[in-house]
């Protein structure tokens, strides 16, 4: 994966390959439900600087700093910059927004994108080394915030044994020019490799054991990030927004969908002795790979370096804090304004705007927000959060009871099971039925206790 995406003359994003939009590879809410997305998220910031304010974390006229990470082609940044001077004047002067991103060829695009924000000061790019995963950054009070970053993240697919101390992981056998490697692919792909962990993978894989998982698509840039973060965020937040799960989510034997993928997805392939998850890697360097993210993992990460789990849940649930209804007949209207801009025409533009809006407020499913937080206690979402350490995690100890029988399995996110049922608005009544009745109890409590 790191190969693919990121080597600095072939990489799919260094390089420049990727392509954003509706006619695309693929396309990203910020891009799609612009500018909503954007005003949404740019709520959240006025209260997290307003939270840090209260607790006494940051002065009233200090700079709270918005640091975006994999900014894409900048409408993320833009929607939020622009929502900011219309609707909070007063904040955006103590607003600094800046912009790690890996890939020369999108820093480039963000910097057409954002040229007025750039001229006047309030946006610009941190140092990073193609070769970097993070950027250099100076210590800052703010959000770090993502959306859709860790998915790219390179993973590895760990499998193990809990009562052996030894780790195998299986790597795809890359070399440094990928178009003639790619040409000349061989008919196994694949190396089998030890290694010995490291601390925090060793702890992270502990907290599964009751679990009892055996195989997991795991990306050891999440520790390196948080150590990052606990470096240069001195107080405030840390949003993620991507798709995936809790860790049984992605421990889930039989997932809805294969929690590797590509895109653009490859035509059918004749290799037999290609193993699933590799099968689809025949362009490396023209797709995007992208994997279902293991979000107590980055709780796990998170708590490590002092940073609590403020909210975790659907992306929509970050509607109910911002007060903003991506439904509403004048929010949709502003969605399709810009979508006919970028040459959409009328029908199909109401059309992508309603589908779009009704797919991150109640549908969206699989696409999650974990917040936390350093510094701040008086910053919500607003809603119920579902579980994501993983000792809070609910496991399924006893028969499920018909009703509920077709919506959730034996093994996966029992949450994320509701939710992709259609079921987001009942799915807490339905956990805290099902563990009265004790079907399901939490992964770090034994029965009775």
């Amino acid at each position: 994966m790191e190969l693919a995406l990121y080597h600095p003359t072939f990489g799919y994003y260094t390089a420049g390959t990727v392509a954003f939009g509706d006619d695309a590879h693929f396309w990203t809410f910020p891009e799609r439900l612009s500018p909503t997305f954007g005003r949404v998220i740019a709520r959240h910031v006025v209260a997290m600087r307003q939270a840090l304010i209260d607790d006494g974390a940051l002065g009233v006229d200090e700079v709270f700093t918005v640091v975006e990470l994999g900014a894409g082609e900048g409408w993320l940044a833009d929607d939020i910059l622009t929502a900011l001077a219309e609707d909070f004047a007063d904040v955006l002067p103590r607003v600094a927004y800046r912009i790690g991103d890996r890939a020369p060829a999108l820093r480039e695009r963000q910097r057409a994108r954002l040229a007025r924000w750039f001229e006047a000061g309030r946006v610009a790019h941190l140092e990073q080394g193609a070769g970097d995963l993070m950027p250099r950054l100076e210590p800052v009070v703010g959000l770090v915030l993502s959306n859709e970053l860790f998915d790219v993240y390179p993973h590895e697919l760990i499998r193990w044994d809990p009562n052996d101390s030894s780790l195998s992981a299986l790597r795809l056998d890359a070399g440094p020019d990928l178009e003639a490697r790619a040409a000349a692919r061989g008919p196994d792909p694949v190396i089998h490799a030890s290694f010995a962990p490291t601390e925090l993978r060793s702890d992270y894989l502990a907290a599964l054991t009751p679990l009892t998982p055996r195989e997991l698509l795991f990306a050891p840039g999440m520790d390196t990030f948080f150590a990052w973060v606990d470096a240069h965020l001195l107080r405030g937040f840390v949003m993620t927004i991507d798709y995936g799960g809790s860790a049984m989510h992605c421990l889930d034997p039989a997932p809805a969908l294969p929690q590797l993928r590509v895109y653009p997805e490859p035509v059918a392939h004749t290799q037999t002795r290609t193993p699933a998850f590799v099968a689809d890697l025949l362009l490396p360097g023209r797709q995007d790979v992208t994997v279902d993210i293991d979000f107590s993992h980055l709780a796990f990460a998170g708590r490590t370096h002092g940073f609590e789990v403020v909210h975790f849940g659907p992306q929509g649930d970050l509607c109910a804090r911002a007060g903003i209804d991506p439904l509403d007949k004048g929010e949709r209207a502003r969605v399709v304004k810009r979508l006919k801009a970028r040459g959409m025409g009328e029908v199909v533009a109401q059309t992508r705007a309603y589908e779009t809006a009704r797919g991150f407020a109640t549908g969206s499913a699989g696409f999650r927000v974990l917040v936390q937080a350093r510094g701040a206690t008086r910053y919500t979402v607003g809603v119920v959060s579902d579980a994501v350490l993983p000792e809070d995690l609910w496991l399924v100890t006893g028969p499920i009871p018909a009703e509920h029988a077709e919506h959730i399995k034996a093994t996966g996110d029992v949450a994320s099971d509701l939710d992709h049922a259609g079921l987001r608005a009942s799915r807490h009544e339905r956990i805290a039925a099902l563990a009265a009745a004790g079907v399901i109890r939490r992964a770090g409590r034994t029965p009775g206790h």
